[in-house]
C-alpha cells in the first residue's frame, strides 16, 4: 500500500520572493533542490557531481541540499562541503540545514531530485507532484510505481551522476517540459496516490486479513 498525500492540504509559509530573500539569492536564478536527511544513501555526492558538471554551462543554478546530517555529527556534512568546494561551486550550492517549512522550499525549486541508491515509497516524491513540482529521482524501491517515467518526471539509475546530470539538464533547457510533467505528477498524485485512497485500501486490507 503506497503512501497518501493530500494535495489540497500541503500548504506553504512562504513565497517563492521571500524563499530568495532568506537565503540572500538575487532573483531571477533558478533553484534546483534535493531533500533528505544528509547520508550516502540519499545521494547527495551524485547531486553536487552532477551539479559541478552542470555549473560549467549553467553557472545562474542555485543548488539546494536540504536536510540535517543526522546519522554522522556533522561529518557527512563537512565531506558534502569539501565535495561542493573541490568542484569549483562556492557561492552555487546552499546547504539548509533541517527546515521547519520544507514545503516552501520545495514549492521554489524549478523541480525536485530524489537521488538516492536506497528508497522504500518516499513521500516527499509525493509531496513534489502534489505541489505541481516534476521529479527526477533513481528509479530505486517503490520509486517507479510513483514516477511515470517520461510523463510525470524521469527516472535515471542511482549512483549515476553523469545520467543525473542529463536529466537535470533536459529539464533546465525546456521549462515547459518541467512545468507539463509538474501538472501530470500532480493529477497522478490527486488520483492514484490520496490519503483517502491509502486509507480505503488499508481498510481493505485488514478486512481481508479478518475474514480468514
Amino acid at each position: 500500500i503506497p503512501n497518501g498525500v493530500d494535495c489540497d492540504e500541503i500548504q506553504c509559509r512562504n513565497s517563492r520572493e521571500e524563499i530568495l530573500r532568506k537565503f540572500q539569492i538575487d532573483p531571477p536564478r533558478r533553484m534546483v533542490g534535493t531533500i533528505g536527511r544528509l547520508c550516502p544513501a540519499k545521494g547527495q555526492e551524485e547531486f553536487l557531481k552532477a551539479a559541478q558538471t552542470i555549473s560549467e554551462e549553467m553557472p545562474d543554478v542555485v543548488w539546494m541540499v536540504i536536510g540535517k546530517d543526522m546519522e554522522f555529527g556533522g561529518g557527512y556534512e563537512t565531506q558534502l562541503r569539501t565535495l561542493a568546494q573541490e568542484g569549483g561551486l562556492n557561492g552555487r550550492v546552499i546547504f539548509t540545514g533541517h527546515q521547519p517549512d520544507p514545503f516552501s522550499l520545495l514549492n521554489a525549486l524549478e523541480f525536485f531530485v530524489l537521488p538516492s541508491k536506497l528508497e522504500g515509497m518516499p513521500l516527499v516524491i509525493l509531496e513534489a507532484m502534489a505541489l505541481k513540482k516534476a521529479v527526477i529521482a533513481s528509479a530505486v524501491g517503490g520509486v517507479p510505481e510513483v514516477i511515470l517515467d517520461g510523463k510525470t518526471g524521469i527516472l535515471v539509475q542511482p549512483g549515476d551522476p553523469y545520467s543525473l546530470a542529463q536529466a537535470i539538464l533536459k529539464l533546465l533547457r525546456n521549462p515547459e517540459l518541467a512545468k507539463s510533467m509538474g501538472e501530470a505528477g500532480f493529477e497522478r498524485a490527486r488520483e492514484n496516490f490520496s490519503e483517502s485512497e491509502m486509507s480505503r485500501r488499508t481498510l481493505t486490507l485488514c478486512q481481508e486479513a479478518l475474514s480468514y
